[in-house]
């Protein structure tokens, strides 16, 4: 089986088969492939699976830091707080509580957009 991520683009080449094939999956779901030349068969499971926050809330006292991840992404994930003077948060995900009040974290990834709330105390 060939774990895969949300809206990536896999290619399959046979040895047996003179094509190779291109894949583009849109959204999560399981798939069979089969593949059949000059009697031979071969079958692929594939899974495609949606990146996901670790946590999609989190509570901090100023200064402390909290590191937010996304599982099942392909590439980069780009982060941005929506209220900087609350929370910052860095291009790996680090986030930093810097005085009371609430910022959300917008997290992009694979074509989809991850969200965290972030409540500092």
């Amino acid at each position: 089986m060939l774990p895969l991520y949300n809206y990536c683009t896999i290619y399959i080449i046979l040895s047996f088969f003179p094509y190779s094939v291109k894949l583009q999956f849109k959204k999560a779901g399981s798939v069979t492939l089969t593949a059949t030349a000059d009697d031979v068969t071969t079958v692929y499971s594939v899974t495609v699976k949606n990146p996901k926050l670790n946590t999609t809330k989190v509570s901090l006292k100023p200064n402390k830091t909290y590191k937010l991840s996304v599982s099942n992404k392909i590439g980069k994930a780009t982060y941005k707080s929506s209220n900087s003077k609350v929370a910052k948060v860095s291009s790996t995900g680090k986030v930093t509580a810097l005085k009371k009040g609430k910022a959300v974290i917008t997290v992009k990834t694979n074509g989809i957009s991850l969200k965290c709330t972030v409540t500092v105390k």
